[in-house]
């Protein structure tokens, strides 16, 4: 996967919701000719029934910095925003329907290559050893408030303009499974995993005498926080965030830190890595494997236990 425009597009609607194909040649065949699972560079396979063999094609255009994407099939229409194409350009945001499936096209989230570390030979990445300083975190001794139901209070339901119901938090259980055996579950819409000791409170800005300075922002609230004593990690070291659209976390780099992050992801049969650098972030896929240094933590999606 050398060559990349630094785009690609996710499946937001049909039998594949949720998965993001990376854009890997500058000419892509979209439709479901190939068999599921094989890898032919230059194909995006959709596993639709209503979707032709080869529904249309993308070009990339350098000069343009967009695709213009060509109609194939004889039978089922390409549409781009709501509208039917033959011949069209795509850009940044766009999104295309063929058939029942929906695709939209995305700034890549990261640059992705495929896994040459010597140590990862299949999926998946094989745990490493233990080491002296297993990844434990510190006992929360802090008091759980626990919310109670007000007599007679009702909520109305949110919904989006889609009127779709929107959530709050998971409906499944999401967990990080750490390669020393300990389980992470990564409960309410915002988790922390990092150090134990909280950054300084920022310097108050300078103001004239006689003018009260501006209140110092809110701290970010977290659901659920793991600090990590002694293990070299910043304070906000990852954030997840949970999306109620994809219905997954989204993990965020947001500290400094001098630890290497990388994110190592099985798709079309091959093993693919890229390094997460600070302030970027990143929507997960289950079985993602996240690499913290020296420890290996796979994100896992199961039915919520009773």
């Amino acid at each position: 996967m050398k060559w990349s425009c630094g785009f690609q597009l996710r499946v937001r609607s049909g039998p594949n919701r949720g998965l993001t194909h990376v854009v890997d040649a500058p000419v892509l065949k979209v439709g479901r000719a190939i068999r599921p699972g094989e890898r032919v560079p230059g194909w995006i396979r959709v596993n639709d029934d209503t979707v032709s063999r080869l529904h249309c094609e993308l070009f990339w255009q350098d000069d343009r910095k967009c695709f213009r994407l060509l109609h194939r099939s004889s039978t089922n229409s390409t549409y781009v925003n709501g509208e039917a194409v033959e011949d069209t350009e795509v850009f940044d945001g766009d999104i295309i329907e063929i058939g029942a499936t929906t695709l939209e096209v995305q700034k890549a989230d990261l640059r992705w290559s495929k896994a040459t570390d010597p140590s990862i030979q299949e999926w998946a990445p094989q745990p490493k050893p233990p080491t002296p300083q297993a990844l434990v975190p510190e006992e929360d001794t802090r008091e759980i408030v626990k919310m109670q139901r007000i007599p007679g209070a009702t909520v109305e339901e949110v919904h989006t303009p889609s009127n779709r119901r929107l959530g709050i938090g998971p409906s499944m259980d999401h967990t990080l499974e750490a390669d020393g055996g300990q389980v992470f579950p990564l409960k309410g819409s915002r988790v922390r995993f990092g150090s134990d000791v909280p950054p300084p409170d920022p310097e108050p800005p300078e103001t004239e005498e006689g003018v009260e300075p501006p209140p110092p922002p809110p701290k970010p609230h977290f659901d659920t926080e793991y600090p990590f004593p002694n293990q070299n990690f910043s304070y906000y070291n990852l954030v997840f965030m949970y999306d109620e659209i994809v219905q997954r976390f989204k993990m965020a780099r947001v500290g400094p830190n001098s630890r290497v992050v990388r994110i190592f992801r099985k798709q079309s049969g091959l093993v693919w890595q890229t390094e997460l650098p600070e302030g970027s972030d990143v929507v997960l896929m289950e079985d993602d494997h996240i690499q913290v240094g020296d420890h290996l933590l796979a994100y896992r999606i199961k039915e919520k236990t009773t």
